[in-house]
């Protein structure tokens, strides 16, 4: 079995293109599918009676006892399924470019105060709503407009008044920024994991790192690659920085590797206990729908220590956890379109 290992680093502080680095302390953690204690297999079904009523949904997301995936091509953004009873509720939030309306709903964060937080990646904008105002009168709380400067980022977040993001324009350098509400007091944290000199002789393309997914839990932030094997957790209140390297080799052969095709961490999600991560480790094939699901998923703590690992039976791109007992994905089926299934565990 190989052995854990922690190592801290003292961060200084520096200046780049009007952002500072305020990561306080690093620490990185490796490991194998054998220092996982704990592993099981889990049985997933098909969520039939969304299936019938939803046509190949889109990107699941939890908040509260409510189940939303986004609507592909139609006049509203998202659907709302109640999970006690897996009832379709309707669909919400208008298509178009007004106050409260979006063209993507991309990617959702619940607020400190329980709100749905949408991010319109088209816009890039925020839309928070109330969910009694949602489900009763379609109507939405507020609206962020993120700054000029914000490139089409992969994830967006706000917390304490902050807006979170992932990149901007003439910046490279750090895996995470923050602006206040009206995009002053840009700042940035750590750097890309591209930018490790252990990667400099790969030669490899800063935009490929832009393939990340990024969700947060209060001030407890992550972030998984899937171009590799790697996860970073941040707490965004002390500004320490843990990286989770696994199972693959870390600095993996440029030989045997095409970083166009291998995908390694498809979707993370981080709840009040824990940090759920979908790992794929295969090669995606563009013409083959089921070379998107993946098999495998890692729960970790908040602090990086290894609690879980779940092989599912039936192949997921995406998903989100309720109550850490029930996880929701979807997979896709061998014509592409794109399933509910319910994992209880």
């Amino acid at each position: 079995m190989k052995t854990i290992f922690i190592y801290f680093i003292a961060i200084l502080f520096f200046s780049c293109n009007k952002t500072s680095n305020v990561v306080r302390e690093n620490a990185e953690i490796k490991f194998s599918d054998d220092d996982f204690k704990l592993s099981r297999k889990i049985y997933g079904e098909f969520v039939q009676k969304v299936n019938d009523s939803l046509l190949n949904p889109g990107t699941p997301y939890i908040i509260g006892d409510y189940l939303i995936l986004r609507k592909k091509k139609s006049e509203k953004l998202f659907s709302v399924i109640r999970i006690t009873d897996e009832e379709y509720l309707g669909d919400y939030m208008n298509t178009g470019r007004g106050p409260g309306e979006g063209l993507y709903a991309w990617r959702y964060f619940t607020s400190e105060e329980g709100n749905l937080g949408v991010y319109d990646v088209k816009l890039k904008k925020i839309v928070e709503f109330n969910l009694d105002s949602l489900l009763m009168k379609n109507e939405f709380l507020k609206e962020y407009q993120l700054p000029s400067y914000v490139l089409s980022s992969d994830g967006v977040f706000k917390s304490r008044n902050k807006i979170y993001f992932n990149n901007i324009y003439g910046n490279t350098s750090h895996f995470l920024y923050s602006a206040d509400l009206d995009g002053n007091n840009l700042k940035g944290y750590g750097k890309l994991p591209m930018l490790d000199n252990r990667f400099l002789n790969l030669k490899l393309n800063l935009v490929d790192v832009f393939n990340v997914n990024m969700d947060n839990y209060n001030q407890i932030a992550a972030f998984s690659y899937s171009k590799i094997p790697l996860l970073k957790v941040f707490n965004l209140e002390n500004k320490k920085l843990i990286d989770i390297a696994g199972p693959a080799n870390y600095i993996p052969n440029a030989k045997d590797l095409s970083f166009r095709s291998k995908q390694f961490y498809k979707t993370i999600q981080v709840t009040e206990k824990y940090i759920y991560a979908l790992y794929s480790g295969q090669d995606w094939i563009a013409d083959s729908p089921l070379t998107q699901n993946a098999y495998t998923l890692y729960c970790f703590s908040h602090q990086g220590q290894l609690i879980e690992k779940l092989q599912i039976d039936k192949g997921i791109y995406t998903f989100s956890v309720y109550k850490d007992s029930i996880i929701y994905g979807l997979g896709k089926d061998i014509e592409g379109t794109s399933k509910l299934i319910k994992f209880e565990f």
